[in-house]
């Protein structure tokens, strides 16, 4: 006591100096050469007065040493596998199992945490700790013993253990650890603690086999590991504990749960925009919460989802934007049985003031593509200012064609409107579009124009003749305006006629059509005539709306 009492003093006297030499740069900790993540702490290893620091609490219990805090005496002790080690705060002494130990540094309390130097904390831990002071790194090395294979050993009550078998030796967050324990017929409960104090949990309900007990407890981890945590379990027999009967269980616990990315459809909405938010998480994950943390309103919980090409659950979330300036939201994964913060992916979306004002207005009309005859109705789409009601559609004479009061679709700054428009005339159809407003009010005209390739009738064969002929056939070529849908070729006498539907297209936007006109359907099954000569073809061009053109085809 007189030592500790001596380390107290000098300790008061450098104190306050411990913040103006503290060394928040960073330093990092490998346990078992696997990186710590001390941010749930709020505390990280750091340099103080030369020393190098590490939190003590979150490393032990990654190492499943049990820790007690006593407040009065502001003592800390550490249990595990039979080693105590006892430590008052701002000392430099350590008691491991009866025997002092003094070091040159003292501990020190940051943010109601306790650091305590490499050295010292290597002794307490019982681990072989190394300082990398190139790669500022503290390096920590533990070995997890194996299960002890315990006796059965009979007490007052009789109660004891025979095994403990775990369902799976490793778990995620958010599931839960099975543990199946086999005692005998004096058992009447067991618990689970975790080290050698802090009772997790404990069983009454067993079942009987062949005159042993089957117990099961069950874990529900809520934090990952780095090194498989100690469990202890004890049986009972309705008064005490047998503690000399023990058994031990390793129980490793991974992530399992995690948001991917979080990102918006839409980082600047105006006032009373409708954003989609999209949240991607691991294929363990089957829910995700989004909170809107500026508010610390529940935005939705999500439970439906589709898989990526990277196995990632991809959930989808559709927010209406209600206030302005900078929104913060937040995520929690999870499944069934639990959610965990995800306080690595957030998500701000600036919100600007109400949408500026859209003059009614026709922006554009978007004619499809391809080629148009006389008389042929076509659909146009009208692409218009987002306050449009419908639209109307004027012919070259001032007429009205059309009148669209169904929007087709509408994006975050105009609406389309489908309409159908006549060709009247071989050539130019000139039109214009009109949008108006529920108070009757109209845009400025915007005008547009579509062409045909020929007339309905009259013009659709360009040429036709005979490239060629033998024993056999007839070689023909006929080119036709596109316009064209078939071509039909017959003798004189109307007889036998073609009908020929393929086609190619040349350079100067006419159809190309060739068919092989077999003798043998002009001789009358004298296949083969070379002397017949029918004098003539008749050729005939089609499109939707019927016969658009004949022609006479001589031979000589």
């Amino acid at each position: 006591m007189k030592k500790i009492f001596l380390a107290l003093t000098a300790a008061l006297a450098i104190l306050s100096s411990v913040s103006a030499l503290a060394d928040t740069e960073d330093v990092k900790v490998l346990l078992n050469n696997s990186p710590v993540d001390y941010a749930s702490s709020g505390v990280y290893p750091q340099v103080i007065n030369d020393y190098t620091m590490v939190p003590l609490r979150q490393t032990a219990d990654l190492m499943g040493i049990d820790v007690v805090w006593n407040n009065d005496t502001r003592t800390m002790t550490l249990t595990k596998d039979g080693r105590v080690s006892k430590h008052v705060l701002y000392t430099n002494i350590v008691n491991i199992n009866g025997v002092d130990k003094e070091y040159p540094a003292i501990s020190a309390n940051v943010s109601d945490k306790t650091l305590m130097p490499v050295r010292m904390i290597a002794d307490v831990l019982n681990a072989n700790v190394d300082w990398d002071g190139t790669n500022r790194t503290v390096k920590i090395t533990s070995n997890v013993p194996a299960a002890p294979v315990a006796p059965v050993v009979q007490v007052a009550g009789g109660a004891a253990i025979e095994s403990a078998t775990l369902v799976k030796d490793t778990v995620m967050i958010g599931e839960t650890a099975e543990i199946r324990v086999v005692a005998n017929a004096q058992t009447t409960n067991v618990r689970l603690l975790k080290g050698s104090s802090n009772v997790i949990t404990s069983e009454t309900k067993f079942t009987d086999s062949a005159g042993k007990r089957i117990f099961t407890l069950r874990y529900s981890p809520t934090s990952p590991t780095i090194a498989p945590l100690r469990f202890v379990i004890q049986a009972g027999n309705g008064r005490e504990f047998n503690t000399d009967n023990e058994k031990d269980v390793f129980i490793s616990v991974i992530q399992g749960l995690y948001a991917n990315s979080i990102y918006a459809s839409n980082n600047n909405p105006y006032l009373n925009d409708a954003i989609t938010i999209t949240v991607t998480a691991s294929e363990n994950t089957t829910k995700v919460r989004l909170t809107n943390k500026t508010t610390g309103e529940v935005v939705s919980t999500q439970g439906s989802y589709t898989t990526n090409s990277n196995n990632l659950n991809v959930f989808q979330f559709q927010v209406d934007m209600k206030r302005k300036g900078d929104i913060t939201f937040t995520v929690e994964v999870g499944n069934e049985n639990t959610f965990i913060v995800d306080n690595d992916h957030t998500l701000t979306v600036t919100v600007q003031d109400a949408r500026p004002t859209d003059p009614l207005a026709v922006k554009s009309v978007v004619v499809p593509s391809g080629y148009f005859s006389k008389y042929q109705t076509v659909t146009v789409d009208v692409w218009t200012s987002l306050s449009t009601d419908y639209v109307i559609i004027y012919n070259s004479k001032n007429q009205e064609m059309f009148r669209s009061q169904v929007v087709d679709s509408t994006t975050s700054d105009h609406k389309v409107f489908k309409a159908d428009v006549s060709l009247d005339y071989d050539g130019t159809n000139d039109f214009t579009a009109s949008a108006v407003s529920s108070s009757k009010s109209s845009s400025t005209n915007y005008s547009f124009t579509i062409r045909t390739n020929s007339s309905a009738s009259g013009n659709s064969i360009i040429s036709a003749k005979i490239v060629g002929q033998n024993d056999y056939y007839y070689a023909i070529e006929i080119y036709t305006t596109m316009d064209v849908t078939y071509v039909t070729v017959s003798t004189d006498s109307y007889m036998n006629p073609q009908t020929i539907t393929s086609y190619t297209v040349d350079g100067n936007y006419q159809y190309k059509w060739v068919t092989n006109y077999i003798k043998d359907s002009i001789a009358n099954g004298q296949y083969g005539n070379p002397y017949y000569d029918p004098g003539l073809f008749i050729i005939k061009a089609y499109n939707i709306y019927g016969t658009t053109d004949e022609s006479i085809l001589y031979t000589q």
